[in-house]
């Protein structure tokens, strides 16, 4: 009873968190500028209000950092920062918070002074918008009383001594598979970032079939995933779509998700993806994967037994009734 309690508590809270992060948007999210030391930058940031009521934000900047490979963000207030606070220091700004009426939109501007003396390479902080006591009605039913948090990353590529050195980590399927028995197929390539300033690879999977004709050009990298410096990031693209029938179930469920992402033999997929200040770094990679629907084969192959054996039978009745009506004339 007292597991029961707690759960309903964690997942109230989560509602209501969520809830309150999709009553606000913010656009850009990403703001990725190419800079020289000395320069002046203003920037806009369009805070939306999806509410049917006034809502009042808190303004601030944090740094941000990458966590895992899935390109998370681990945010950090300025005050447990040991170093000059980076490019959160370059940041200005007038406003600490922002009121916005309700179904309606307001602009936060900010400027940027890049110092003479920023390093070359990249530089990542984020400015952030967050609710808190202000946006507690005065009705208990009210969801608005849990702060959360929506930030737009800031992305500085500082021109000068920029080290661009990148590689392929790994180029596979989804958990490692080399057989599989139907479309999709999800490709994962991990880039290694060993240089000093940011990079978006771009470029395609192609893949062809036993015989050697492409059946196929997938975007290497659709939701332009970025790889910042010192990290290693995982890239995904699909080939098929995983909304036919796809459906978790028994031997009749697969075989009819066979049969909608029909797909058969060996296929290979080649990686060629550039990266960097004019695209003129290379990735690559090749593999080698199986389709082999084999519930499809079984059912076929049963039925070919049977259609073969009631000719046979057929036949043979045909052969006796041949031979009847021979002796019957004699």
């Amino acid at each position: 009873m007292r597991k029961k309690i707690i759960g309903c508590f964690v997942f109230l809270a989560v509602f209501l968190l969520f809830g309150e992060v999709g009553a606000v948007s913010i656009s850009p999210p990403v703001i990725e500028i190419d800079v020289n030391p000395g320069d002046q930058i203003e920037r806009t940031i369009k805070v939306n209000n999806e509410t049917e009521k006034e809502r009042t934000y808190i303004v601030g900047v944090k740094k941000f950092e990458m966590i895992g490979e899935e390109g998370y963000q681990k945010f950090i207030p300025i005050e447990e920062n040991n170093d000059d606070f980076g490019l959160t220091s370059w940041i200005k700004y007038n406003e600490t918070k922002i009121v916005v009426s309700p179904k309606s939109s307001k602009e936060f501007k900010f400027t940027i002074d890049i110092p003479l003396s920023a390093d070359p390479g990249g530089h990542y902080a984020s400015v952030y918008f967050s609710t808190g006591a202000e946006n507690v009605d005065n009705d208990a039913s009210s969801a608005v009383g849990v702060q959360a948090q929506i930030n737009s990353l800031i992305l500085f590529r500082v021109s000068g001594d920029v080290v661009e050195k990148a590689e392929i980590e790994s180029f596979d399927l989804e958990n490692g598979k080399i057989l599989l028995y139907h479309l999709p197929v999800n490709f994962v390539f991990r880039v290694k970032n060993e240089g000093n300033v940011h990079i978006m690879p771009i470029g395609n999977i192609e893949i062809k079939n036993m015989f050697g004709k492409k059946v196929e050009v997938l975007n290497a990298n659709p939701k332009n995933n970025r790889v910042l410096p010192e990290s290693i990031r995982k890239i995904e693209s699909q080939w098929g779509s995983d909304e036919k029938n796809m459906l978790e179930g028994g031997f009749i469920q697969e075989l009819k998700n066979e049969y909608s992402n029909f797909a058969f033999g060996k296929y290979s997929a080649r990686l060629d993806a550039v990266y960097g200040n004019g695209n003129q770094n290379l990735l690559s990679g090749m593999i080698i994967f199986w389709i082999i629907p084999w519930r499809l084969i079984l059912v076929f192959v049963i039925i070919f037994v049977f259609l073969l054996f009631g000719i046979v039978i057929l036949i043979k009745k045909y052969n006796k009734w041949v031979v009847k009506k021979h002796l019957h004339s004699v």
